[in-house]
């Protein structure tokens, strides 16, 4: 009897989630440059106290945003043509109060910034506007192409030492045709 009550503990313990809402994408924007393909989007309530106190603790904290380039096909599966991750991480330096915010896309850094305040610090980490992902090759044709993307937040840990990373669902843009 004793071992059915451990399971059951045990069970509720990883089916726990956090408190509050959970996060999530909003519908990414495409827009093109040229052959460029831009994305602006948003992560909604993705930034918590939680959050913010690992960020506090000097760990480097954030986000990991999986980004697929997808050829839409009408009456059969999307083809994936291209993928991409966008990290965005954070770290607080408690000598001189600001936060360092590191942006790479697959694993090459591209921006980097210090920022003073938790206000700014949110923007940073959930709010991008026409950020280059991809670059179409040949021109595009009369294809239809559509993006779709998820984020992976790092979640507290479970049973104190082993880290959990929470993923949302996945979201699509709306589908979208490159210049000739």
């Amino acid at each position: 009897m004793n071992h059915a009550v451990a399971l059951a503990w045990l069970g509720l313990l990883f089916a726990a989630g956090s408190p509050g809402d959970k996060p999530q994408l909003d519908q990414p924007q495409v827009g093109l440059d040229g052959q460029r393909v831009e994305v602006s989007f948003a992560l909604i309530d993705g930034f918590n106290e939680e959050l913010l106190e690992r960020i506090r603790t000097g760990l480097p904290t954030g986000y990991v945003f999986d980004i697929r380039l997808l050829r839409d096909r009408k009456r059969w599966f999307d083809v994936q043509i291209d993928a991409s991750r966008l990290e965005v991480m954070a770290s607080y330096d408690a000598v001189t109060r600001e936060y360092l915010v590191n942006t790479k896309q697959d694993g090459k850094l591209i921006e980097s910034r210090v920022v003073r305040d938790e206000p700014e610090l949110e923007r940073a980490l959930t709010r991008f506007e026409a950020v280059p992902i991809f670059t179409l090759e040949g021109g595009g044709g009369r294809r239809r192409l559509l993006l779709r993307m998820r984020a992976e937040i790092d979640s507290a840990n479970f049973l104190f030492f082993i880290p959990r990373r929470v993923a949302t669902p996945w979201r699509y843009s709306r589908k979208f045709r490159p210049p000739e």
